[in-house]
Formats: structure tokens, sequence, C-alpha cells
């Protein structure tokens, strides 16, 4: 496993403690460096431009409405059946301001042709947790890619 590969199991696989216990982050999380899957991926395989795929964060347990594909190239997301939405980390040019009232349950992607691409959640605080995670990938992609 490449650090990053673990910087995304460690965000979004941690457990910080909320209200004194620990609390998953994102706990429709299945990280793929273990052995479960979503029920729904084999009819769903990745092409080879996303990368590796680190993992599935479901927005319904069971079904791939709404879930968002974790690789190590960019993020996709089902809005609903059929094809995903693919966006690479380096299309993405800036995010919408989230809010706190009421708490934001999406994030809007902008990409660098100005197309805008919703990132659904369950929970409010996910999708901040979700903009500390892109910042680093970004970051990590630009990266790679000036080596």
């Amino acid at each position: 496993m490449d650090n990053f590969a673990r910087y995304v199991r460690l965000v979004l696989k941690a457990s910080p403690i909320v209200a004194g216990a620990p609390k998953l982050a994102f706990p429709r999380f299945i990280p793929f460096d273990e052995a479960r899957r979503p029920t729904w991926w084999n009819d769903n395989p990745a092409p080879d431009e996303w990368g590796m795929v680190l993992g599935v964060n479901e927005y319904e347990p069971g079904t791939s409405y709404r879930a968002l594909v974790i690789t190590k190239n960019g993020v996709a997301v089902f809005v609903c059946a059929g094809t995903p939405t693919w966006v690479p980390y380096r299309e993405i040019d800036r995010w919408e301001r989230l809010s706190k009232e009421p708490v934001s349950t999406s994030l809007f992607l902008r990409t660098k042709t100005d197309e805008r691409i919703e990132l659904p959640f369950k929970d409010g605080g996910e999708a901040f947790t979700f903009v500390q995670f892109l910042i680093s990938a970004i970051r990590e992609d630009r990266y790679l890619r000036s080596r």
C-alpha cells in the first residue's frame, strides 16, 4: 500500500472522538485494501484511467445510487443507475462553499471547464472532511505529475 492509499484509509476510515466516543468519519466507506466489496461492484468495473480503486463510500448500503468511488487518479459518483460521472483530481478547479447552518450534505465541485458536479453525503460533517481529503489528493496528484 503506497502513502496515498494509507492517507485515504486514515481520513475516510478514521474514528475520531466525537462526544466522548469513537465515531467513524465515513461509516459507509469500504476500503479496497480489505477483501470486502460492495454487492453491486462486480457489475461496475473501473476503467483503467481511474487508476487503482482505493474504496467506495456508499450513500445507500447495497446500491450504487449516489456512491462515491475513490481512486488514485480521481473520484467517480454514481448519480443514478448506469455510468458514473468521473472527475480526475487534475480537473478539479474549486468547490463551492460549504454551510454550517443548515449543514451541507453535498459538496459541489467545479471542474476547469466549469462543470458542476455534486458529491452527496449522508451526514453533514462528511462533506467538510472530504474537502480535507481533496486538498491532499489534488496536491499528491500535482506532485506525481510534476516528477
